[in-house]
């Protein structure tokens, strides 16, 4: 973003400027006539817009830089010492260059972008427009990028973290709960139990293989049952049976046993009927 911004600060600048107006500021007293003021309001907006330190252009005599016209006043005229080969390469190749340099009031960076104009053999770079931040500027800048990115950073990381604690919860937690209170169903004889699970994965592989376990554990108990109740069943009507002769041979053997002797009112005992004997 702030690449972006000085960029296209210096590529505007050198393709609005007034270059009329440009061509008029020749001599170091010439900084108070109208053409510099007109010239240097633009680059003091574009210098306020693009929220920049310094927004200055630059004329090239031979292999030495000079200053034309800037923000602060510098001075037409003024030699610039610190031009490095992307200045020089400005004006060869008509791009647009970064630069990074160090004079005696500072670190700075920025973009160069050059003022072309139609010549009589074609395009010809007349002046450079730069773009500036100093150094601790774009410190500030870059520290302040740098919080906004670590701040989405760990909110992303926590967003993260959150979506797979939910992902494990209902992927993993969730179902394995479900597989585990089955099991406790089962345990505690609620045989044909089924798990609702709709996953896709293994866990509902093992929902569906547990739940067709317990619906066939469910009809198996229930014929077990069943089978168990017709058997009790057979048992009681057999002990009833069984009682009833019980008690039929009780008595004929009570009958037999009171045909056999008989008591008189004397208390002497007899043989009651001889073909007994």
């Amino acid at each position: 973003e702030r690449d972006n911004r000085l960029q296209q600060t210096a590529e505007f600048v050198a393709s609005t400027i007034d270059v009329e107006a440009l061509l008029q500021i020749d001599e170091p007293t010439d900084s108070s006539i109208p053409a510099y003021l007109e010239v240097q309001e633009q680059l003091i907006q574009a210098t306020d817009a693009g929220n920049l330190s310094w927004v200055g252009v630059y004329r090239r005599q031979g292999d030495i830089l000079y200053y034309w016209a800037d923000t602060t006043d510098t001075g037409v005229g003024y030699p610039f010492f610190y031009a490095t080969p992307e200045h020089f390469a400005a004006f060869e190749d008509r791009q647009t260059h970064p630069v990074a340099y160090t004079d005696e009031f500072g670190s700075y960076y920025g973009f160069v972008a050059p003022i072309a104009v139609e010549g009589e053999d074609g395009p010809q770079v007349i002046g450079l427009v730069e773009a500036l931040l100093d150094h601790e500027a774009g410190q500030l800048l870059e520290r302040s990028s740098l919080n906004r990115v670590w701040s989405v950073l760990l909110g992303g990381i926590v967003m993260a973290f959150a979506c797979a604690a939910l992902v494990t919860y209902f992927s993993f937690y969730r179902p394995l709960y479900r597989l585990k209170r089955g099991a406790l169903e089962l345990a505690a004889g609620n045989f044909g139990y089924t798990i609702q699970m709709r996953s896709r994965d293994e866990m509902g592989d093992l929902a569906t293989a547990f739940s067709q376990m317990s619906s066939e554990l469910g009809q198996l108990y229930g014929e077990l049952q069943e089978a168990n109740r017709r058997l009790e069943e057979r048992v009681q009507a057999r002990t009833a049976e069984l009682q009833e002769e019980h008690n039929r041979l009780d008595t004929i053997l009570q009958n037999i046993a009171d045909g056999l002797v008989v008591t008189d009112p004397a208390g002497t005992v007899e043989r009651a009927n001889p073909a007994f004997a």
